[in-house]
């Protein structure tokens, strides 16, 4: 579909929908609090491009965190690197994310494409109440 994106899609280059499908075909699960953040979309496996847009879209926990961050996971799970600019603010349960060719952790380079990375969604202040982690892979 071009130029359209759903609620919880990831669009290329402005003209091809991968990943969760439009909200009528209810392809992301229901959001239903529970104990903890859940990620609804991406799909857990989903494959992106380095220049591609993701909407990263999760459920607020039961016990109503007040604000969030969303971290990467590169390097084999080996370093954790924050691509949230500042907190995301609760009602505010969704996230778009521009892949880019690497991400930087202080002097630290770590390219992307032709990588598989994970993906948190945590409380702000505190990285011990955390969603669940997916896996994306990222192609050029």
């Amino acid at each position: 579909m071009i130029g359209k994106v759903g609620l919880c899609g990831v669009m290329l280059v402005a003209v091809a929908m991968i990943g969760c499908k439009e909200p009528s075909e209810s392809s992301c699960a229901e959001c239903t609090p529970v104990d903890k953040v859940t990620i609804v979309c991406p799909s857990d496996g989903a494959t992106v491009k380095v220049g591609s847009t993701v909407n990263i879209k999760w459920c607020q926990a039961a016990n109503r965190i007040p604000d969030f961050r969303v971290v990467v996971g590169v390097n084999q799970g080996e370093r954790e690197i924050d691509i949230t600019s500042e907190a995301i603010v609760d009602p505010v349960t969704s996230f778009q994310w521009t892949v880019p060719g690497k991400l930087v952790y202080v002097n630290d380079e770590y390219p992307l494409a032709g990588t598989t990375v994970t993906l948190r969604v945590h409380e702000y202040n505190n990285s011990r109440n955390t969603s669940d982690e997916i896996v994306l892979n990222i192609t050029n």
